[in-house]
């Protein structure tokens, strides 16, 4: 790696922790302020609607220009190799890098998941009477975290999944599988099985805490938050399973591919 990629490289870091800490910074002083010495803190709502407004036009360009400086430092991008055809398209380029190891990856969904639970339990410390509009952020950065975790999640599940097929290959590529052209498409192009481990985690963790809130309080469960308890769980499990078939598209895990 160049001076210049590695520089690139710790400008996308620290401007992606800067963003964080502005967006999360109105609710911090409240917690600290409330936690030390029993005070409340009044943030004007002009300068949260600046903050939420600013974290969220910078999340996607940040997410990006993060994902680019990662592939210069560790990885690399080329023409695809793969052959064009009508039943089996291929992209334009392909980019690769070293996967992280299946320790790396527990300790990334162990530390998604505290900072969750941090972000979304952190602001219910402070007393009702309390404004909790400065904690929106917080709120909105967790719900962002559980869809992460969510996708890290499935994404072990996948790279589990994987390597065991490998193992019995004989350490090569495992696959092609039925299927071939869909799963490519699928989980490999799109990485679609991923997008749906996360965005269905939202739902089952929202249907367990309604139901599990009417359990505590003693109320009586509807058969309709039920019934939406049962669906999401499979969808999640759908979701997780659908990671499992990677192996079927014939690819490189470490790899990933253009769409055009």
């Amino acid at each position: 790696m160049t001076r210049g990629q590695r520089v690139f490289w710790w400008v996308s870091l620290l401007l992606c922790i800067a963003t964080v800490v502005v967006v999360l910074l109105p609710g911090a002083v409240v917690l600290t302020a409330w936690w030390t010495s029993g005070t409340e803190v009044h943030v004007s709502e002009d300068l949260l609607n600046t903050v939420v407004g600013f974290g969220l036009a910078a999340a996607l360009p940040l997410l990006c220009l993060m994902w680019i400086a990662h592939l210069m430092r560790r990885g690399g991008i080329r023409r695809s190799a793969e052959r064009r055809g009508r039943v089996l398209s291929a992209g334009t380029f392909e980019a690769s890098g070293p996967m992280l190891s299946l320790r790396g990856h527990v300790w990334w969904v162990i530390g998604l998941s505290l900072g969750c639970v941090a972000l979304w339990g952190l602001p219910l410390t402070v007393p009702r009477s309390v404004s909790a509009e400065p904690c929106a952020p917080w709120y909105i950065v967790g719900g962002v975290g559980i869809v992460v975790l969510g996708v890290v999640v499935g994404s072990l599940i996948k790279k589990v999944a994987w390597l065991r097929r490998a193992r019995r290959a004989g350490g090569r590529i495992p696959g092609p599988g039925r299927g071939r052209a869909f799963w490519r498409w699928f989980s490999y192009r799109w990485r679609l099985d991923l997008w749906w481990s996360g965005v269905a985690t939202v739902p089952v963790l929202l249907t367990l805490f309604v139901v599990g809130d009417s359990v505590v309080d003693g109320e009586p469960v509807t058969g309709f938050w039920w019934g939406a308890l049962a669906v999401t769980v499979l969808s999640q499990l759908a979701a997780w399973w659908s990671c499992t078939q990677f192996w079927r598209s014939g690819a490189n895990l470490a790899r990933m591919e253009s769409v055009a």
